[in-house]
């Protein structure tokens, strides 16, 4: 749509013939029914852009960031280390690659060099070396041994953040953010005097704000240098 795009405010709509699909018998039904009609998903808009979006003065949750409705795509900015989400990739899936270099000296005798990291929001890190497989973390404690691959001067440490498809397909309109269990109601809102299947559905359940989930280090990694 590049041809089509302007700067500042643009409308995206896509139209086609509609047919509301009927409510399920009983919830478990909507696992084996075959219904006809029509679903509506969202529009998603890719391309190199950065997301910018105003954090909600509301109350915050666990786990989440909390955003205004609105938002705008910007320029990409030097990745945050801490918070993917909060930095300008909030409905990001994908990997993400975070490096530095930096001058290590040659680890000595009975010395190991550990690459640690404050915590993962992410479903698995990767970490490479000059370019070489040094590992992969996925839970705590969250740190690589990478002595092997210290040879001393200049060195490349990458870490490869591996996330989910949660920021992306949401749910994003819970109004206590993260819990943890997930319904296909969490995607509905019955409007009021509506017939709602769920509690999630129903109006104070709901928001507008659009709640995303950390992505990132929660802080910069280090290379440590331990005995033993």
């Amino acid at each position: 749509i590049a041809p089509a795009a302007r700067e500042g405010a643009n409308i995206i709509e896509i139209t086609t013939p509609f047919r509301p699909i009927p409510k399920s018998k009983f919830s478990l039904a909507s696992l084996f029914e075959v219904q006809i009609g029509t679903e509506l998903e969202s529009i998603y808009l890719i391309g190199d852009f950065g997301v910018a979006g105003r954090v909600a003065p509301r109350p915050a949750r666990a786990k989440c960031v909390r955003y205004e409705s609105d938002f705008v795509l910007v320029k990409e900015a030097k990745a945050d280390w801490c918070d993917l989400s909060a930095g300008g990739y909030p409905f990001y899936a994908g990997r993400f690659t975070l490096e530095e270099t930096a001058e290590l000296p040659r680890p000595t005798k009975g010395q190991r060099v550990m690459l640690a990291m404050p915590s993962l929001d992410a479903a698995v890190a990767k970490v490479r070396v000059n370019g070489t497989d040094a590992g992969a973390v996925a839970w705590a404690p969250y740190e690589v041994d990478i002595t092997p691959l210290v040879k001393g001067g200049k060195t490349r440490v990458e870490v490869e953040l591996i996330g989910t498809l949660r920021n992306i397909m949401g749910p994003h309109h819970r109004s206590n953010g993260e819990p943890d269990d997930c319904w296909r109601t969490a995607f509905n809102y019955a409007q009021p005097g509506g017939n709602a299947e769920h509690p999630e559905e129903a109006e104070g359940a709901w928001t507008d704000d659009y709640f995303v989930v950390h992505f990132g280090l929660r802080g910069r990694a280090k290379v440590q240098y331990v005995m033993g």
